[in-house]
């Protein structure tokens, strides 16, 4: 289908720019330029938005079971798509830290971290955003704390086993 190879060289060049530029998104005067240079016309420029409401549509849907995985890939087909839209941004963030809520992973934390970092780089100031920012940075402020705390504690007990051995020998 067409259309079908339309969307591919679409994300393929997109990706071929993301890799040029070692995993930076275009930027917007670089995705024009692209559409320049594959000679796309609206009915195709159309379609690529299309198939990219789609995937937002069918990730929210998944967002709305709490199926995070297959909100996040849904998410990431619609960030191949349109990668400066600030809601898809916001919304891949939020099934990141979802996940990351779930499972703990270091690698969903980080992620969510990133990408609500990059959407407020797209619209300053998004409350989304924000948050996600936000809840993760107090996390690791308290990890922060709570490493250094058991360090101390650590320290403490050393010394006192120290002490105590050396008080009865």
């Amino acid at each position: 289908m067409k259309s079908d190879r339309v969307i591919q060289a679409y994300i393929e060049r997109i990706m071929q720019i993301q890799d040029e530029k070692r995993n930076l998104l275009p930027n917007k005067q670089e995705l024009r330029d692209l559409v320049e240079e594959l000679g796309y016309s609206e009915q195709e420029l159309d379609w690529i938005q299309k198939e990219f409401e789609k995937h937002l549509k069918n990730g929210q849907g998944f967002q709305s079971l709490e199926n995070w995985r297959e909100a996040l890939k849904e998410y990431e087909q619609a960030l191949l798509l349109n990668p400066y839209d600030a809601q898809t941004l916001a919304l891949t963030a939020g099934a990141c830290k979802k996940l990351w809520d779930q499972d703990a992973k270091k690698k969903y934390r980080q992620k969510a971290k990133s990408l609500a970092r990059l959407c407020l780089k797209v619209k300053p100031g998004y409350t989304p955003a924000l948050k996600i920012v936000d809840q993760i940075s107090r996390y690791e402020y308290n990890q922060s704390k709570n490493q250094s705390l058991l360090l101390a504690t650590v320290i403490f007990f050393i010394f006192l086993f120290y002490f105590l051995t050396q008080l009865f020998t």
